[in-house]
C-alpha cells in the first residue's frame, strides 16, 4: 500500500485557503487572516476525510449487507 493509498487526498487543485476566503462572506462569516488559516486546516481535514468515503464508495469489492441484525436483536425469518 503506498502512502497515498493509505492516506488519501482531495482533488489535485483543490486550494483550502481558498474555499474559505470565497465561501465564508457567502455565509455571513467575517474571518480574520488568522482564523481563516484555521478553518482552511479544517476544511483540509474535512476533504481528506471524505476522499477516505469517496474511495470505500467506490470499492467494487464492497456492498451493503443485505440484513444488519446488531447483537441479540434478530430480523424476522433470520436464524437465531
Amino acid at each position: 500500500m503506498t502512502d497515498t493509498e493509505s492516506h488519501p487526498v482531495p482533488q489535485p487543485g483543490f486550494d483550502a485557503e481558498a474555499y474559505v476566503r470565497t465561501a465564508a462572506p457567502a455565509v455571513g462569516l467575517a474571518l480574520d487572516a488568522d482564523e481563516a488559516k484555521g478553518v482552511a486546516t479544517q476544511v483540509e481535514r474535512a476533504a481528506q476525510f471524505a476522499s477516505i468515503v469517496a474511495a470505500a464508495l467506490n470499492d467494487p469489492t464492497t456492498a451493503p449487507a443485505p440484513v444488519f441484525a446488531p447483537g441479540a436483536i434478530r430480523v424476522k425469518g433470520t436464524p437465531p
